[in-house]
């Protein structure tokens, strides 16, 4: 008993911070129409701001959180919506995802540069070893600090969007933005405003959940759990999001204590809860009209090439790739082909995007998939590998498509990058397994060797 009250107490923490993170999400998305998936990293980099002033500089804590919390975070925040989020006013959905994909990734590359991956980061406790007893169970004055912060939050957000005036205008303009600029509103602020609260509870969810989960650029991944919340939330209502949060956090918890991670099989599954609930509740609810479109969209226009210049494009990468493959070395040019098979990926999402309308985010995870079928496949490189690949490949996203035809937009994008990170933390890292008669182990010893096919092979060897 006393296990289960500590593993519900560390879920309602675990909860709280996924719902500030979440509170966030839904507040900028709410009032501007943008999903913001870079959302983790912007509570990343709050975080390693937080080290930066607290730990590398000595800045007492009160003052280093709040300048995190109240001046750097917000003015971020305002200058990402000003800089690049208010362009995107009258784009496509998928334009949209896109963009903040690319900031994702942008935040990544800049915590990096600025915070050497080789170097630890430790980060502690609000309060370090104070403690209250409830019950049989001592409770950290952190974990108290987060879950309460977590309802006063959730509280305010709905006091600000229904009973002020910039709440309301927030909510007006992603319905009608000119209607609220002719009655006299200031839509450009609006979102300026919802921007800067919305970066600094990701930076709020990024310095809380740090002490527990480690700081480093993987804690951009762990607040995408807070997306899950946000989508029982239906990416609009607090109450359901704050409902969700509580939901995914004693679950993690419970996972925790009560899933044998000594189990080969099991070891992965904890930190895929989260996102197996993401996938669970996109498929599974009633689906509703996402909110966030501007009643007057500009339509997107993009100039289709021609085939002559396509024709002209594609043999000067040819040439240029083949006068640069003689002026390399060995290990470069090897760099050279991941370049190609990068651009096959790449190619991919033409007729999923340019076409079809859609964002998939587990494109490299097919890839994967591909190059797992390849190396078991395709001993010594033969062309049947390559066969394998694709058939194993287009099975497997046969498979996905079908639960997800009902998705579109925002949910399908959510939905194919739940599957990406359900493959990595988990399926992938399973041992072997056997189905009836046939035996499968994904990987040896954490990786695989992948033979290049034989053409290429026998090319290379000519040339050397």
């Amino acid at each position: 008993m006393d296990k289960f009250l500590a593993l519900t107490f560390a879920g309602l923490c675990t909860g709280g911070i996924y719902a500030i993170a979440a509170s966030g999400l839904v507040l900028t998305y709410t009032t501007t129409g943008v999903f913001n998936f870079a959302h983790g990293a912007i509570g990343m980099l709050g975080a390693f701001t937080y080290w930066q002033l607290h730990v590398a500089w000595g800045w007492p804590t009160p003052i280093a959180f709040l300048a995190v919390m109240l001046v750097i975070a917000p003015a971020f925040g305002a200058a990402l919506e000003a800089g690049i989020m208010r362009r995107l006013q009258g784009t496509s959905e998928a334009t949209q995802l896109v963009v903040t994909v690319s900031v994702l990734a942008a935040a990544l590359g800049l915590t990096a540069w600025l915070w050497s991956p080789q170097d630890s980061h430790p980060l502690g406790h609000f309060w370090e070893g104070n403690k209250v007893s409830i019950g049989p169970v001592n409770v950290t004055w952190h974990s108290i600090f987060a879950f309460v912060l977590a309802i006063l939050i959730a509280i305010g957000l709905r006091l600000l969007l229904y009973r002020t005036r910039a709440g309301v205008t927030m909510r007006a303009t992603v319905d009608d933005r000119p209607l609220v600029t002719l009655n006299g509103g200031k839509p450009d602020r609006s979102a300026l405003l919802a921007w800067a609260i919305g970066c600094s509870l990701a930076a709020l969810a990024g310095m809380l959940a740090a002490p527990d989960q480690g700081l480093s650029p993987v804690l951009a991944l762990l607040i995408v759990n807070a997306y899950a919340a946000a989508v029982i939330g239906r990416l609009r209502s607090l109450p359901l999001t704050f409902a969700g949060a509580v939901l995914l956090g004693i679950a993690d918890a419970y996972g925790t204590g009560y899933i044998n991670l000594q189990n080969d099989y099991l070891s992965g599954f904890r930190a895929a809860i989260p996102i197996l609930v993401l996938f669970v509740a996109l498929i599974a609810m009633p689906q509703s009209r996402l909110r966030g479109h501007s009643a007057v969209r500009s339509r997107e226009r993009q100039p289709k090439p021609s085939w002559s210049g396509s024709l002209v494009a594609c043999g000067g990468v040819l040439v240029a790739s083949a006068v640069i493959a003689s002026m390399v070395t060995d290990a470069n040019a090897l760099t050279l082909m991941r370049v190609f098979a990068i651009g096959v990926i790449a190619l991919s999402f033409v007729p999923l995007v340019g076409y079809a309308g859609h964002i998939s985010l587990c494109q490299m995870s097919f890839a994967g998939i591909g190059a797992i079928a390849m190396a078991h496949l395709g001993p010594g490189g033969t062309p049947a590998g390559l066969v394998w690949a694709a058939i194993f490949a287009g099975a497997v996203g046969a498979l996905v498509a079908l639960p997800t035809l009902r998705l579109s937009g925002i949910y399908l994008a959510l939905a194919t990058a739940s599957f990406a990170v359900v493959l990595d933390s988990w399926l992938f890292n399973l041992p072997k397994f056997n189905i009836g008669p046939v035996d499968f182990k994904l990987f040896e010893l954490g990786t695989i060797p992948v033979a290049a096919p034989r053409a290429v092979r026998r090319s290379v060897e000519r040339e050397g």
